[in-house]
This record gives C-alpha cells, sequence and structure tokens, in this order.
C-alpha cells in the first residue's frame, strides 16, 4: 500500500498529515508556530520553516514508524504570496515580505490607479519596488523568489519551481494569457533582477527527494515531491470541494468564502483565464479576535476557554448582565493582558454569559453572512464546505448553517494538511484520487440549518449597516 504525505505551512500553525491509498489517515501531527519559531528569526524565513519542517517531520516519523517508511509522495502547501528573496547560494538576500505587508501599499494604490487593475493585482510588483528603491536588492545579481512552501520544495529536489495557481497570485508579473512571467513588464518597472521559477501543475511531480534530505528526514530516497501548491487550494481539496462551483468557508485566523472556479483537470492542464480560485468573502483576523472573547467571557485560556465557550453556548441562559463583543471587522485596537485586542464592542447589552457565548459563535456567521451579501454572492443550490479549527465547534457548524441558511458539509479530518496529502496522491496516483469515495472513506457530515433564526442572541439586520460599513473601511 502506498501513502501519502502532506504539509501546510499556515500564518499560525503547521499541520502535517499522512493518509494511505485508500484515504485511510495514518498519522497527524499540528504544532502551533509559537511553540516552533525561533526568535531571533522571522517565521517564514527559509531557514526556519525548514526548520519547522522537520520538527513536523519528526513528530510524524516517531508516532507511525512503519508507515513512514513506506510514504510514495510528498507535497507541501502555504500562504502566498509570502515572498523571499535568495541569492544564487541560497543565502537570505531580503526579508521576508507577508502577503499583509503594508510597507509596499502607498506604491500599490499608485500603481492600481496608474494601470488600472483590480485589487492585489500589483501587490507583489509593488513590494519588488519597494524593495529596490530601499537599496535592499543588488544591482546585477539575480536572485530566485520564493514561498515557504515552494522553498521547501526547492530543498527537497532542488528543482526551482511553482505552481500556476500561486503564479496567478502573484498578480500582474505573471501573464495568465500566455502562462508566462511578465518579463516586459518587469523590466518596464526596472525589477528584471528576479530569475523566476518554471511554471507547472501543482499537481506535477517536480522530482525525486534528493538523497541526502532523504536520509535526514528517514524517508527513503524513492519519494516523489510534487510541486504543490497555495493553502487555499489545499483547504478546498481537504475541505471535499471537487468539481467547479464547489464552494468552502473556512473559519481559521482569517475567516474567508472561495470556490473552485475550474476544474481541477483545467487547473492541471493550464486553461485558466483568470485566478483558479474565486474569493466570495474575506474578514480578516477574526479568529484572534473570537479567542480573546472566549478568554475574556470564561476566564480561562486557550483550548480551555473554547471548551468552556461551546458548553455555554448550549447551556439554558441565566440572570446577568454583560458586555457584548462581536468579532467580526478590525475597528478598536488595545490591549487586554498581552494580548493586542482588534474588535467591535456593542456596550450596555443585557446578555448572561450564555448569551455572550453565543454571540460569539453568531457573530462571525453573520460577519460571513454580511460579507456575502456586500459582494453579492449567493450560495443558493451550491455545495458548501466549511473547513479550519472554528468548525470544530458544533455550535459553530450549526450557528453557520442557521445563519446562512443553507446546508454545510463537514469533513471532521477536513484541515490544510489532509488537502496537501491528497495533491500528492493526485501527482503520483491520479486514478486512485478520482475513484477515492469521500463518503465511505470520511463519512462528512451535513448541517441542515434551523428553518427560523429567531433562536439567535444577535440579528444580522441590526448589525449589518455597522459591520458593512466598516468592512468597506478595511
Amino acid at each position: 500500500m502506498s501513502f501519502y504525505l502532506g504539509i501546510d505551512i499556515g500564518t499560525t500553525a503547521i499541520k502535517g498529515i499522512v493518509i494511505s491509498s485508500t484515504g485511510e489517515i495514518c498519522a497527524t501531527h499540528y504544532v502551533r508556530r509559537s511553540e516552533i519559531s525561533r526568535m531571533e528569526l522571522h517565521p517564514d524565513d527559509p531557514a526556519n520553516v525548514w526548520s519547522n519542517f522537520k520538527i513536523v517531520i519528526q513528530s510524524l516519523r516517531a508516532s507511525a514508524p512503519e508507515v513512514f517508511a513506506n510514504v510514495s509522495a510528498i507535497a507541501i502547501s502555504g500562504v502566498v504570496p509570502n515572498i523571499c528573496l535568495l541569492n544564487a547560494r541560497d543565502e537570505v538576500h531580503s526579508p521576508l515580505l507577508r502577503y499583509s505587508d503594508r510597507r509596499a501599499y502607498n506604491i500599490e494604490v499608485e500603481l492600481d490607479s496608474a494601470r488600472k487593475s483590480s485589487a492585489w493585482q500589483n501587490e507583489v510588483l509593488s513590494k519588488l519596488i519597494w524593495l529596490k528603491a530601499n537599496s535592499i536588492l543588488p544591482q546585477k545579481e539575480p536572485l530566485k523568489i520564493f514561498s515557504p512552501h515552494t522553498w521547501i520544495t526547492y530543498k527537497l529536489t532542488g528543482k526551482y519551481v511553482m505552481d500556476r495557481v500561486s503564479a496567478i497570485e502573484h498578480g500582474c508579473v505573471f501573464d495568465i494569457s500566455n502562462q508566462c512571467w511578465d518579463e516586459g513588464l518587469l523590466r518596464s518597472y526596472s525589477v528584471d533582477y528576479i530569475e523566476w521559477p518554471d511554471v507547472t501543475s501543482p499537481f506535477a511531480v517536480s522530482g525525486r527527494i534528493d538523497e541526502g534530505i532523504a536520509r535526514e528526514l528517514g524517508l527513503s530516497d524513492s519519494v516523489k515531491v510534487a510541486v504543490g501548491g497555495p493553502d487555499f487550494l489545499a483547504s478546498l481539496l481537504g475541505s471535499g470541494a471537487r468539481e467547479a462551483g464547489d464552494t468552502m468557508i473556512y473559519l481559521g485566523t482569517y475567516h474567508c468564502g472561495c470556490e473552485l472556479a475550474y476544474s481541477l483537470a483545467d487547473i492541471d492542464n493550464g486553461n485558466l483565464e483568470r485566478h483558479a480560485i474565486k474569493w466570495i468573502s474575506t474578514i480578516p483576523q477574526v479568529g484572534p479576535q473570537c479567542e480573546i472573547a472566549a478568554e475574556l467571557i470564561t476566564g480561562l485560556a486557550g483550548n480551555a476557554a473554547w471548551s468552556q465557550l461551546e458548553l455555554l453556548a448550549m447551556s439554558e441562559p441565566t440572570s446577568g448582565n454583560g458586555t457584548m463583543f462581536v468579532p467580526c471587522v478590525q475597528l478598536l485596537e488595545s490591549t487586554i493582558s498581552t494580548k493586542p485586542l482588534s474588535g467591535l464592542f456593542f456596550t450596555g447589552s443585557r446578555l448572561e454569559k450564555s448569551g455572550l457565548a453565543r454571540a460569539v459563535f453568531e457573530s462571525t456567521a453573520i460577519g460571513i453572512a454580511v460579507d456575502l451579501k456586500r459582494h453579492q454572492v449567493s450560495l443558493k443550490g451550491k455545495r458548501v464546505y466549511i473547513s479550519g479549527g472554528g468548525c470544530r465547534s458544533r455550535v459553530q457548524r450549526e450557528t453557520l448553517s442557521t445563519v446562512l441558511q443553507i446546508p454545510v458539509t463537514f469533513i471532521a479530518a477536513a484541515e490544510d494538511g489532509l488537502g496537501s496529502a491528497l495533491i500528492a496522491m493526485r501527482a503520483l496516483d491520479p486514478v486512485r484520487f478520482l475513484t477515492l469515495d469521500i463518503e465511505d472513506v470520511w463519512k462528512p457530515l451535513v448541517v441542515l440549518p434551523k428553518q427560523s433564526t429567531d433562536s439567535l442572541v444577535l440579528k444580522e439586520a441590526f448589525y449589518e449597516g455597522v459591520i458593512r460599513s466598516k468592512l468597506d473601511d478595511l
């Protein structure tokens, strides 16, 4: 039997998983980035990414040594476009710039106006211009450009490649029509100092693992390494999405909604005229805000706060007053304890703790509902899957389904690491991937909405104007 290893390098955690050719989950490991980051390095700098990757690999190998020894293929996913530039000696030449880094924001706005571009199209170009303007880049030496997952693939195989989904997410520097980097555009802005990677399918095999690296990791030197892809593609696959139009709502550090704009075959073959993924909702930093809310309400920390919050939300109302916390959008910034606090507060509401707990779960769903309306997106008639850490909560799943008034499908094993393992499977054995029976293997749970929203603590209509206006400001 073959086994497939997937690892996702996320914003706050690294997730690893090994599955069999029948889809059975054989080993998993999840580590929060704060537990493994080296403080002297940026969490996504290549040396640190590699160190973190090895920690997850070692844990998976320790938990299932026989399975690990028979892994046939690996795929890595990660956040894009986080960019880091390395020289010919594979030394870091510029600081890593996250997709959320705003130091080049003014340049990006000017490019948007001058080029009449849609949002995010100039995000990478503006950062390259900023790096050159600040004399961070050499005048002549060519540099390689990486995101965390492409760096790991390069480290494993020595092959400098990027999947086309990630390439398209780099915006205008990639010419979708001709499926190549736009060298003319880069020259026109004097940022032609990048040696750009080859671009291919995320499901292609980039190469065989280097023998020395295989020994270091305890893997067979026959292991194939897939090109891999961005975290949202892995999330979609891990959630159960397979066909064009399938939609996923992800509840994590960021809450977002996206759908497959093309079939997987079109993504594989490069038959793309636009982004492979259509974004339908994005609400930043809701996960951390909800965590703060849970700790404020329960007086506990971490997972204990979440567990207690869910128990409170399911309990019968009790007497008492409270302050309603609605962690939907970034509005106010202050500090409670040592944690930064961003959120929207409504004070003076007479809510007991059980009501406050329900308000936290409802606010995330209402935030998504309002954002979908803002973008004029309807989910009626679509297959909607849910994923992310927030979906582990039964209350959150049921609340989301009721607020949106649609059935949602949840796979307990759903996570980006699972999607990465499926990319590895598709790279090595596409027939096995296509015939994998999701219903039989992972037994997805379909959550049906309550027919009435009367039981909700928060009323969407009351908050819609405020939330919508604040989302428009972001």
